[in-house]
């Protein structure tokens, strides 16, 4: 006995009624993790560059020793500034660095598996939490703000909060479907479509169908495209 199913309609990504906010959409959001990474890396190899230079010179004045209260010297010289035993914007130079590699990841369309959006995420999250840290300690311990230390601070504050919602609004992560209010009235909602960095898994335009896609195949038919040689060394998606 045999039953005739009505196919639903699927909200596809490229559909005007499916909105995807803003900075989640790829090239939105690999353009701001471009311009905050690029800010927050020269900050903070400017900060690397006077601490060796202090390094060197006790005497030395820095380049954002504007007055009292906003001196990179002096906020140089607390137990703040060396929280982990070497200067902070080492951690900036390098986390940054990835930030700027993962933009412009982004924005040669590349899709990196969902491990590396929650690894980015993860060290995100800790970057801004280590950034509410520095900036409490700045106002409410040592009563000295650093200019340079200020960029990296609102460099941060973009790169979280995009990389958040991107994360979050995405099928990067398990999502329980479309935004409220992103289908018509009268419009089936489906599981999220893949997004541009989630199809590293998903079947490409110019590759094989993936077993999933065939219909039955008959016994003792031949055509096999999981062992087709072709697939598994050029497909993107192996």
């Amino acid at each position: 006995m045999s039953t005739s199913a009505t196919a639903e309609p699927v909200a596809d990504p490229r559909d005007p009624a499916f909105r995807m906010p803003l900075f989640a959409r790829p090239r939105t959001f690999g353009l701001v993790l471009l311009v905050t990474g690029a800010v927050g890396w020269v900050a903070s190899a400017i900060l690397v560059l006077e601490r060796l230079a202090l390094y060197e010179n006790p005497d030395h004045i820095t380049s954002c020793d504007v007055n009292p209260w906003v001196s990179c010297g002096r906020v140089m010289g607390t137990w703040q500034s060396e929280l982990f035993g070497f200067p902070n914007p080492l951690i900036g130079i390098v986390a940054f660095a990835i930030v700027v590699a993962t933009a412009t990841m982004l924005l040669s369309g590349a899709s990196p598996g969902r491990w590396y959006w929650a690894g980015l995420q993860f060290g995100v999250t800790l970057g801004a939490v280590f950034v509410a840290w520095l900036w409490s300690q700045a106002l409410f311990e040592i009563y000295i703000l650093c200019l340079y230390c200020m960029v990296v601070w609102a460099a941060m504050i973009p790169c979280s909060s995009c990389s958040r919602s991107a994360t979050s609004s995405t099928a990067s992560f398990p999502h329980p479907g479309p935004w409220p209010g992103s289908l018509p009235s009268g419009r089936a909602p489906s599981s999220p479509s893949p997004t541009f960095w989630s199809q590293g898994r998903s079947s490409c335009d110019s590759c094989p169908p993936s077993p999933a896609d065939l219909p039955p195949q008959k016994p003792g038919s031949s055509a096999s495209f999981s062992t087709n040689p072709w697939r598994a060394k050029r497909c993107p998606s192996n």
